[in-house]
C-alpha cells in the first residue's frame, strides 16, 4: 500500500534542496564546500557523519528493507530491493562509462591544499559523479516515504537522506554536484519503481489478501 501524501512532502523537500545545491554549485568556486567542511570539524561531527555514511552501506541499508518486509509485506520489501538494484546499476554505468574522468576532492586538491583525513575513510580519486551513497539513501527513503503512515515520517526520512549526502562531502568523497545528482537520481528511480509495482498486474495480485475459505 502506498501513502502518496508522504511523497508530496518528501518530493518537494528533495527538489528544493537540489535547487539550493545547484545554486551554490554555480555561484561558488568548485571545492568551496569541501574546504568549508574540512576547516570546520570536530571529533563529534566526524563520528556523526561516518554513521550517516554507513547508513547507505551494507548491512545498515538492509535494515529498513527488513522492516518493510516485517511490517508492510514482501511486495514492499521487493519494491525497495528492485529500486536499490536499479539505482546501483545506473550509478555504476554513469561512474564507470559516462563520467569516468570525474575526479574526487582528494585528487582535485592534491597539489593546492592539504586536506585533513578522517579515520576509516581511505582517500578515493576517481569515479566521483554521481554519489552512489546519496543515490542509494534517497532511493530507499523515497520508498519508505511511500509506505509510511505517520505524517512526520517523510520529513524524518528527508533529514536522514540529507545528512547522508552531506556526510559524503564532509568525508572528502564527493563534491556538492555529485550528491545533488545522486539525490535526484535515487528519488526518481524509487518513484519509477513504485509506479511499476503499482501497475503491474502480477505484483498487484500479490498485494491482495487471500480469501477466507468457505
Amino acid at each position: 500500500m502506498n501513502n502518496r501524501g508522504q511523497l508530496y512532502l518528501f518530493f518537494p523537500l528533495t527538489c528544493a534542496a537540489a535547487i539550493a545545491g545547484l545554486i551554490l554549485h554555480v555561484t561558488l568556486p568548485k571545492g568551496f564546500e569541501i574546504l568549508y567542511f574540512n576547516h570546520h570539524h570536530n571529533i563529534f561531527s566526524d563520528y556523526i557523519f561516518i554513521f550517516f555514511t554507513r547508513l547507505a552501506e551494507m548491512p545498515l541499508i538492509a535494515l529498513p528493507v527488513l522492516l518493510l518486509l516485517r511490517f508492510k509485506g514482501i511486495t514492499a520489501a521487493l519494491e525497495a530491493v528492485v529500486a536499490l538494484t536499479i539505482t546501483s546499476i545506473i550509478v555504476q554505468i554513469l561512474k564507470k562509462a559516462i563520467f569516468e574522468e570525474a575526479i574526487r576532492p582528494h585528487l582535485f586538491f592534491a597539489y593546492t591544499q592539504t586536506l585533513r583525513l578522517i579515520n576509516d575513510m581511505p582517500p578515493l580519486f576517481r569515479h566521483s559523479f554521481p554519489s552512489g551513497h546519496t543515490a542509494g539513501i534517497f532511493c530507499l527513503m523515497t520508498t519508505l516515504s511511500l509506505k509510511a503512515s505517520r505524517k512526520e515520517s517523510a520529513f524524518i526520512f528527508f533529514i536522514f537522506s540529507v545528512l547522508t549526502a552531506l556526510s559524503r562531502i564532509y568525508l572528502l568523497q564527493h563534491f556538492l554536484i555529485d550528491v545533488v545528482a545522486g539525490s535526484m537520481l535515487g528519488m526518481c528511480i524509487a518513484m519509477f519503481t513504485n509506479y511499476l509495482f503499482s501497475n503491474i498486474k502480477i505484483i498487484k495480485k500479490l498485494e491482495r489478501p487471500a480469501q477466507e475459505p468457505a
